[in-house]
């Protein structure tokens, strides 16, 4: 979803006309931005997963990168 900014911020940076609107998909970007950010504290509070064992998971796993 986030990618679908980044597309979209291109035109506006490049094309003057488009620039009004640069601010507002900035803020929109933030917006879902803190969302999705909210959505997994909840996800994890619900489950009864702290983020000391998701990074834990993480780093134990790197090596597939």
């Amino acid at each position: 979803m986030l990618s679908g900014y980044g597309w979209l911020l291109i035109p506006c940076a490049v094309i003057i006309v488009f620039w009004p609107f640069f601010p507002i998909i900035w803020y929109m970007r933030k917006k879902d931005i803190s969302k999705m950010e909210r959505q997994l504290e909840d996800a994890l509070e619900y489950w009864s997963i702290h983020e000391v064992e998701v990074e834990a998971y993480i780093s134990d796993d790197d090596s597939w990168y």
